[in-house]
């Protein structure tokens, strides 16, 4: 839970230190043609819920391969926190209908982890429900539960490198 620490600016770096190309093509339809524009639309829609948008764009970062999805999940479920996705099993998981709606499930699935507050936009999230609300208010805290053992630090490295650009 939180505010904005990084930039913009610090989250396209971070995008581009492995030279990547935005996919356009697969996000032009709904209006967003640049890495820009489409961490503006994570940081709007991570303080709508209150959820940190460094958190957000950075576990997006990780589930994702940056944005390259070379994972179980493909690029046109939108599904940027890999929710309901089983590398092992090879489940595909959720799909949402729009680059915004996959976005607000990721973070409303964070909020119930990180807070017992209740959410302010309309449930998207199908696994809402599942999560023991509230226990894991601290990124570490989501290794086990979201994805792995060490899924936490995981995560927290790619914070810590965000904050240094």
């Amino acid at each position: 839970m939180g505010k904005r620490q990084a930039t913009v600016n610090q989250m396209v770096k971070l995008y581009k230190l492995g030279d990547e190309q935005f996919p356009t093509d697969a996000y032009k339809d709904q209006g967003i043609y640049t890495i820009q524009d489409f961490c503006n639309l994570v940081i709007n829609i991570s303080n709508s819920e209150g959820v940190s948008p460094d958190v957000v764009f950075c576990q997006e970062m990780l589930e994702t391969n940056y944005l390259k999805f070379t994972g179980v999940v493909n690029i046109h479920q939108y599904n940027f926190g890999g929710l309901g996705a089983n590398s092992s099993t090879g489940d595909h998981g959720n799909s949402f209908k729009t680059v915004h709606e996959g976005i607000l499930a990721q973070v409303q699935h964070l909020k119930a982890y990180a807070s017992t507050k209740s959410l302010n936009n309309t449930c998207v999230d199908p696994r809402f429900s599942y999560v023991k609300r509230g226990s894991a208010p601290f990124v570490e805290d989501l290794s086990g539960k979201w994805a792995g053992a060490n899924y936490g630090q995981r995560l927290r490295q790619i914070i810590d490198k965000l904050e240094l650009l």
